[in-house]
């Protein structure tokens, strides 16, 4: 899907799969796939920032956690959906989660 070298440390990056958006984020050596957009009020989680290993959303705040996307500080109450992430010679590979419906 990406090579593992076009992702920067700490650094969002969107990218679409199968039709469906998310944003992809490297912190030290583990690589993460949550939602493209802030469940609150749709802000392209793509210009967030990593803070204290969540990922804040840039329009109002919020902070969800990596792993899970659950919200660790409001206004958002839900969480970003997330997805698998494996890396294999040298590429990023994603699938949806058991359990997620991922709109495209």
């Amino acid at each position: 899907m990406l090579p593992i070298v076009e992702l920067e440390q700490g650094q969002p990056r969107g990218v679409v799969a199968a039709g469906v958006g998310m944003v992809l984020v490297r912190n030290e050596t583990q690589t993460y796939a949550l939602g493209e957009r802030c469940p609150h009020l749709g802000a392209p989680m793509v210009d967030g920032w990593l803070y204290r290993g969540d990922l804040v959303c840039p329009w109002h705040g919020s902070c969800f956690e990596l792993d899970s996307g659950a919200a660790t500080r409001g206004p958002a109450s839900a969480p970003l959906p997330c997805h698998d992430v494996r890396e294999r010679d040298g590429q990023i590979e994603v699938r949806r989660r058991p359990g997620v419906r991922s709109e495209p």
